[in-house]
């Protein structure tokens, strides 16, 4: 099952909605700093998954974050981030403009066959270890489908699902 463009419309209408400002706790990247983290914990995996040179290529444009959309509300002074990995999961984040993310939103439908459940499981392993770089992937994906809601480091991640999207939400821990 795919994203639909509805949902993606959906997920930045949500990002609109919410009561954010300029002084609401941020995550500790901005565009840049993700992106980099990001690719970083993600070409060890591409590494390791023993393709040839054309697989390569195509799995790093696939799930490196290269090409994101970035749109502006000057009015507001915020960015909208937004990466789409293949057609079954998006990375969405809401953040000052020039400045760290206050949100931050993986996307996903259930993988309905190998490579997208391989695609899901290097791109959550990316997410997750760019805020937790210790963390077994796995672990915390179990902890978070059994309790919906988990803080660490400093950051609250959340699990959704509405129809067929699964979301995992990270925000800065305000408590």
């Amino acid at each position: 099952m795919r994203i639909t463009h509805a949902q993606i419309d959906e997920i930045m209408s949500s990002f609109e909605r919410l009561k954010l400002d300029e002084n609401s706790p941020s995550l500790p990247f901005n565009v840049k700093s993700l992106q980099h983290r990001f690719n970083a914990q993600l070409k060890p995996f591409l590494d390791a998954a023993q393709l040839d040179a054309e697989g390569l290529a195509l799995m790093q444009k696939l799930l490196l974050i290269n090409e994101c959309q970035i749109h502006t509300d000057e009015e507001n002074n915020f960015e909208f981030f937004v990466n789409i990995f293949g057609d079954t999961i998006g990375l969405f984040g809401l953040g000052t403009i020039g400045g760290n993310f206050k949100i931050l939103r993986l996307c996903f439908t259930v993988p309905e066959n190998d490579r997208e459940a391989q695609t899901l499981n290097f791109v959550f392993h990316a997410f997750t270890k760019s805020f937790l770089p210790k963390a077994d992937g796995v672990e915390f994906i179990n902890l978070l489908k059994a309790t919906s809601e988990v803080i660490c480091g400093g950051v609250k991640f959340s699990l959704t699902q509405k129809d067929n999207l699964l979301t995992v939400t990270a925000v800065a821990d305000a408590s």
